[in-house]
């Protein structure tokens, strides 16, 4: 984080809202599941979310996630 700071960088961590906060990260990337359940989100800052559809990008919005990641719309080994 000290690296990332003195370079004026912005850093989301990846899958855990709470994690990220204790880090003092900018933010973290979560999956919109994880959003639903109320264990992300409520502060921790910026939060992004994965989409892969038109009705992920909608539901990501509606969670309010400040930016999405748009990812291949073709299976991968872990979705």
């Amino acid at each position: 984080m000290r690296m990332a700071r003195g370079r004026r960088l912005t850093v989301l961590l990846a899958g855990d809202a709470m994690l990220a906060k204790r880090w003092r990260a900018h933010g973290a990337h979560v999956r919109q599941r994880d959003a639903r359940r109320g264990r992300a989100v409520a502060g921790a800052g910026l939060t992004s979310m994965p989409v892969h559809s038109r009705e992920e990008a909608l539901r990501a919005r509606s969670l309010e996630a400040d930016l999405v990641f748009i990812s291949p719309l073709h299976s991968t080994r872990s979705h």
